[in-house]
């Protein structure tokens, strides 16, 4: 994830081939690149797997299919999937734009269900049936009764704060893990940094210059010894904001994903159209524009976006 995978405490050389890698793949396009996949077939009864160097290959107008290939069993796409997915990426974009000064190098998204054909299919019921809050209807902006039976107004949030916090239905009811769903997780957390650990080298004239600039390829771990902090070789950018180019990479999921369920939801419509009986699908609640703009500050995330702000 993010445009710069390299840690603070790199060295020269590190920082050269990461930003080389970086600037060949769609790490720098998209803010993302696939570092590997594995997903079983149900027609083959086998699995179909993508190392790192495969994804390192991908090209941004081949990254969509490749994201889809994904979502596909050997018989089907698994587009019920794509909503719920989108809803807890736009929640972990929430998250991480709270997060000033934090950085996720060399962090990773982590993708995985349960392929077997049976186990989505009681999934999909799962999903396709209706929740009994939805049916009640119930409204989570009524006005709420005191225990005196006094009437008071909920205090209501901005369209922008609802759209950063997210909604309070969806934070605070939570349902159990179903089996067969989409589980995310971040991992490798090796090179993260809160923006509170480390010492600035630029900051200090007493640094030793076998410190400040190392011939090691790799990385060196070199500890001020006043603060017992990490020296910074190469600090973030912009320490005041979060990781920008983190989230460049989940709004670019974002979009891909958005482009893979519109474009299944266009060719089933055309399907019905020509007399086929092929279940349709509804349009997606909302869209990675509404959330990023608001992220971001700007009206139009997918074109707008300064690169200069993100974490290169």
């Amino acid at each position: 994830m993010g445009t710069r995978q390299y840690g603070i405490d790199a060295t020269a050389p590190k920082k050269k081939s990461q930003r080389k890698k970086c600037d060949k793949t769609t790490s720098r396009s998209h803010g993302v690149r696939i570092c590997g996949m594995q997903v079983w077939d149900n027609e083959s009864q086998s699995y179909t797997t993508q190392n790192k160097y495969t994804g390192r290959e991908i090209r941004s107008d081949e990254f969509q299919s490749v994201l889809g290939s994904f979502f596909r069993d050997g018989e089907r796409l698994l587009v019920y999937h794509i909503p719920v997915v989108l809803q807890r990426l736009y929640g972990l974009a929430r998250l991480i734009s709270r997060l000033k000064g934090y950085r996720f190098y060399g962090c990773s998204l982590l993708f995985i269900y349960d392929g077997d054909g049976e186990t989505q299919e009681q999934y999909k019921a799962a999903v396709d049936a209706p929740s009994s809050r939805s049916k009640r209807g119930e409204s989570l902006d009524r006005r709420r009764a005191d225990p005196h039976g006094k009437f008071r107004p909920n205090l209501r949030r901005t369209a922008s704060e609802d759209l950063l916090v997210g909604p309070m239905g969806k934070r605070c009811h939570r349902g159990r893990k179903k089996r067969g769903e989409v589980t995310i997780r971040i991992v490798d957390f090796a090179h993260t940094t809160t923006g509170r650990d480390y010492v600035r080298m630029d900051d200090r004239d007493d640094i030793p210059e076998e410190v400040r600039n190392p011939t090691d390829k790799g990385y060196k771990a070199d500890i001020d010894p006043e603060t017992g902090l990490l020296y910074a070789r190469f600090p973030p950018h912009h320490p005041e904001k979060p990781d920008l180019g983190f989230l460049f990479g989940i709004l670019s999921i974002c979009k891909t994903l958005e482009g893979i369920y519109n474009e299944e939801r266009t060719k089933r419509f055309k399907a019905a159209r020509e007399g086929q009986s092929v279940e349709q699908l509804s349009p997606l609640a909302c869209n990675s524009k509404d959330i990023f703009s608001a992220i971001f500050e700007i009206d139009n995330p997918s074109h707008d976006i300064d690169p200069g702000m993100l974490s290169t």
